[in-house]
């Protein structure tokens, strides 16, 4: 067994018809947080901070990736939701 790590990205919308699977979007967002990230300091990074889902998908020593998606309603709630996760492993 080996520790992992994980992002998580959750879609919403009102409407059933309006919320699709998009993972261009849930990449994209982990992404971004590029712009938190000084690259300068990754040979000091270790762990954690503002861009934990950027720096998740860049480890180095990850030779593990899965992925998957559900879409949910909660009772009672008129929202609609997809979570998108992504495990990663040494």
């Amino acid at each position: 067994r080996f520790t992992t790590g994980q992002n998580l990205f959750l879609s919403s919308s009102s409407s059933p018809n309006a919320i699709s699977t998009n993972w261009k979007s849930a990449i994209q967002s982990w992404l971004d947080e590029g712009i938190l990230f000084d690259f300068s300091e990754i040979d000091k990074f270790n762990g954690g901070g503002e861009a934990g889902h950027l720096t998740q998908m860049i480890w180095a020593a990850s030779k593990y990736v899965g992925c998957g998606r559900a879409k949910f309603k909660i009772r009672g709630d008129p929202t609609y939701r997809i979570i998108y996760t992504c495990n990663y492993g040494p």
